[in-house]
């Protein structure tokens, strides 16, 4: 997405995922039923880098980039009789993570933007594996911040340059942006392993976009008719 910039004549280039981080924590509350983060966090750990040979689309409410289709649903490919709690969640970790390649291949690749390293807030940035996992998919330094709700900040920042707190965005960036925290470097052993599940998960969903949209339909059409079982009407 293109949109315009707070910044007067700037542009903003936006990949947005749908529900990456809802994913997982839909995983936690629903599946695996803990309320621990440290205890699956350490799970996944344990797991290691492919999850068992797990691999998972995240996309729990349909997607947005790349894929543009409200129809899509999430996806765990290669369950076994093998598969834990731990292959759950980080198959859930690492998925997020490929949603991000995709976007960013889009940003460096064909609108030729140069992309050094990335900065992370928000809440799953707290998990050092994450972060690893997401440095070592996307083989670029990943920076997290000092500060967690970076999308508030940046609103509190913004209404501090109206009310006259901040003379403007270069002044308020200097004074209260989140700055960095710790830097993840992507570990070049895990190349290989993360760029031949990258190449399956890619294919995926063009796979399933058919069956995506066949099933949706078939949904969509039931909770239209007020004679379908299970709809109450009245």
């Amino acid at each position: 997405m293109n949109r315009c910039h707070a910044v007067p004549g700037r542009w903003l280039a936006m990949g947005a995922l749908l529900s990456a981080g809802a994913a997982f924590d839909w995983l936690r509350q629903k599946i695996l039923s803990t309320t621990n983060y440290d205890v699956l966090n350490e799970e996944a750990q344990q797991s290691g880098p492919g999850a068992n040979h797990l691999i998972f689309l995240p996309y729990m409410q349909g997607e947005r980039s790349p894929i543009w289709d409200p129809m899509a649903r999430g996806v765990f490919f290669g369950l076994s009789l093998e598969s834990t709690r731990g292959d759950l969640a980080r198959a859930v970790m690492e998925g997020a993570a490929f949603a991000l390649r995709q976007n960013l291949e889009i940003a460096s690749v064909q609108l030729g933007y140069p992309v050094g390293e990335i900065r992370l807030g928000g809440g799953g940035a707290k998990s050092d594996l994450w972060c690893q996992i997401k440095a070592d998919v996307l083989d670029r330094p990943l920076v997290r911040l000092d500060k967690e709700e970076t999308a508030v900040l940046g609103a509190a920042m913004l209404a501090g340059i109206a009310a006259g707190l901040y003379r403007d965005h270069h002044e308020a960036v200097e004074l209260a942006a989140a700055k960095p925290d710790r830097v993840f470097t992507p570990r070049p052993e895990q190349q290989s392993l993360y760029n031949g599940i990258y190449e399956i998960y890619c294919g995926l969903y063009p796979r399933l976009a058919d069956p995506f949209y066949a099933l949706g339909t078939q949904a969509l059409a039931r909770r239209c008719d007020p004679l379908s079982d299970g709809v109450k009407t009245g």
